[in-house]
């Protein structure tokens, strides 16, 4: 016994020897270790936000200004941030509230079940219960006042349930008939932006590589959705380096545009009446990343100062990407005139009208070919990379380096576009299955070692497949690449970021701040004075919905008429003018939601 005695004492101080000369096991470094993955979390929140708002569209945001200028623009764009700002701090307000619920949930059913599925209160008081004290260690209510409790996590255990996603936020908050609508739109919306990039991905690589395009688009896309599916860890880091890659040739553009534009100087003119356009154009160019907040919120725990952090670090996001788009737009504005100076004026528009059809076709071809602008590239359905980038090789040649890096950050954007909103699908899609295997709570210990035995496999086996079906559904349509189809799609991810934004995330609220949920407390609650401003956001992208609507059924009754201001290129002239003559219309398609590979056709 005592030989005994005294190898267990050797044991255990060779086991504080080594634990005191390890380096990792020092409080100190334990406490940087720490820091250091908040930080990191923080980082990767920042760039997710970035690489969800920063898309392709930066780059047709201009050709919106040809008409409003800049300063309409301007005002319209930093009240549309405010906006975007207060809707992220509800949806943080909401994704509290969720998983203060879920924590609320799981503590009424351990004290209604031991583990054994005995009722607590038929259980001897003086038992001890290992199971309570590991419940009580996830769960620590914190009495704030006599009619609120928060709970907080401790640092040790955390449960992956509790994070909601966008289903079970609508699951949770919205009534029978909403929910499914929004559920629909939510999966409407992705999937549109996944086949845009998709194939605007593909003809990026394809034109980089001189591959013919159907060759490309499956590579694309699967590559792409394999990453998403069967290495979900690895998204989020591999964008945020992506993403501060694209940032940075992207700042390198705007320096360099604004630097050329210090000696061209261009005049702008300004109209307020004109000022819908970068009105509507611009919630969208801010909107998008409420639909990525609880994906990025899985990196946190529900604790004050992490909550705080996570909100600054996704407002901070938007306001990079607020700023990257008003230096973009204004060094646009000053290399590339705003308006035709053939076609802009009502008597020029007239003369197009006479006999004589082909000839001022032709005319006002040459003027356009020779004066590029915005209204140019917007009739033409392109971004305002065209005109830039031909005046650029046109009249400043030395600065045409800037198209490379323009077309690098489309390759480098759109894959990062591509990897973001997959991902958020993804997690959407994980609440959605998740929801089909909610284990009854009379029969929790049943489901429990049901699921132990087979239920983790058979949940990730379908969650896959269903993956593969969706992302196979947006590889048939890019391959298929129906016009009319893809661009209902484009038309309505505007119509439902809006409607998100401003209805459904401010029911939500509402819900959430309901009497039955009074009694449980978030570490950072809303202030009354942010909770009153819910309304004029309401209103302000309600006008946007509105608008919208407007505008998609304008276009659609005036796809078929003849407008000069949409007219192609030279080299269509001709082709143009026989149209013109055999049938007096022209049918010109007009897309809000501009199409990348539209430029990287150009470009060929």
């Amino acid at each position: 016994m005592a030989s005994s005695d005294a190898e267990e004492e050797e044991l255990e101080d060779s086991l504080v020897k080594t634990r005191l000369l390890d380096p990792d096991t020092f409080p100190e470094n334990i406490k940087q270790q720490k820091q250091g993955d908040k930080l990191l979390a923080y980082l990767q929140c920042y760039f997710v936000t970035i690489a969800a708002i920063l898309g392709t569209g930066i780059l047709g945001l201009p050709v919106k200004l040809s008409n409003s200028g800049f300063m309409p623009f301007l005002l319209v764009f930093v009240l549309g941030f405010f906006a975007q700002a207060l809707v992220i701090y509800y949806f943080v307000e909401i994704l509290q509230k969720a998983f203060v619920i879920e924590q609320d949930e799981e503590r009424k059913n351990s004290m209604l079940f031991s583990s054994e599925g005995v009722p607590l209160q038929d259980v001897d008081e003086n038992k001890e219960d290992d199971s309570g004290d590991e419940n009580e260690k996830q769960i620590e209510p914190k009495q704030q006042d006599s009619s609120k409790v928060t709970y907080q996590v401790s640092d040790d255990v955390v449960s992956m349930s509790h994070y909601p996603s966008l289903h079970s936020l609508a699951e949770l908050f919205l009534g029978p008939g909403l929910q499914q609508l929004f559920d629909l739109a939510i999966i409407l919306m992705f999937v549109s932006l996944l086949i845009s990039y998709s194939l605007a991905g593909s003809q990026a690589y394809a034109q980089l590589g001189n591959f013919q395009l159907l060759y490309v688009i499956p590579v694309f896309t699967w590559v792409c959705t394999f990453i998403i599916i069967f290495l979900q860890s690895c998204v989020q880091p591999f964008v945020s380096v992506l993403t501060f890659c694209k940032g940075t040739l992207f700042t390198a553009c705007v320096l360099a545009a604004m630097y050329v534009g210090y000696f061209v100087r261009g005049e702008i003119a300004e109209d307020i009446r004109s000022v819908g356009e970068p009105f509507l154009m611009g919630t969208v160019a801010l909107g998008g990343v409420v639909n990525v907040m609880p994906m990025i919120f899985t990196k946190i725990k529900l604790q004050a100062t992490q909550v705080l952090q996570y909100r600054q670090a996704i407002i901070a996001g938007t306001f990079t990407c607020t700023i990257l788009n008003i230096l973009w737009c204004y060094a646009v504005l000053e290399i590339v005139p705003q308006k035709q100076c053939f076609i802009d004026s009502p008597a020029s528009r007239r003369s197009l009208l006479t006999s004589n059809v082909t000839d001022n076709v032709l005319k006002s071809q040459e003027s356009c070919s020779r004066n590029s602008s915005l209204q140019w590239a917007e009739a033409n359905g392109q971004i305002s990379t065209i005109p830039l980038t031909e005046i650029l090789h046109k009249e400043y040649s030395e600065f045409a380096w800037i198209a490379v890096l323009i077309q690098v950050f489309v390759m480098i954007s759109i894959t990062v576009s591509f990897l973001t909103m997959g991902a958020a699908l993804r997690h959407m899609m994980d609440g959605w299955f998740d929801s089909f295997f909610t284990v009854p709570k009379k029969n929790w210990q049943q489901g429990n070692l049901e699921k132990n035995r087979c239920g983790i496999s058979l949940r990730s086996v379908i969650k896959t497949v269903g993956l593969l079906l969706v992302f196979g559904f947006v590889f048939t349509v890019a391959m298929i690449n129906p016009k009319g189809f893809v661009t209902i799609l484009e038309n309505a991810t505007s119509f439902i970021m809006n409607l998100e934004s401003g209805v459904f995330v401010v029911i939500m609220l509402n819900r959430a701040h309901a009497q039955k949920y009074r009694h449980l407390g978030v570490p950072v609650p809303l202030s009354r004075f942010l909770i009153y401003l819910k309304y004029p956001v309401v209103l302000y992208f309600l006008i946007a919905v509105g608008y919208d609507v407007v505008e998609i059924i304008h276009h659609s009754l005036h796809s078929q008429t003849f407008d000069v201001h949409r007219l192609p290129p030279l080299r269509n002239a001709q082709n143009l003018s026989e149209s013109i003559n055999a049938s007096g219309l022209l049918h010109l398609t007009h897309n809000r939601r501009w199409r990348v590979y539209n430029f990287i056709n150009s470009t060929n």
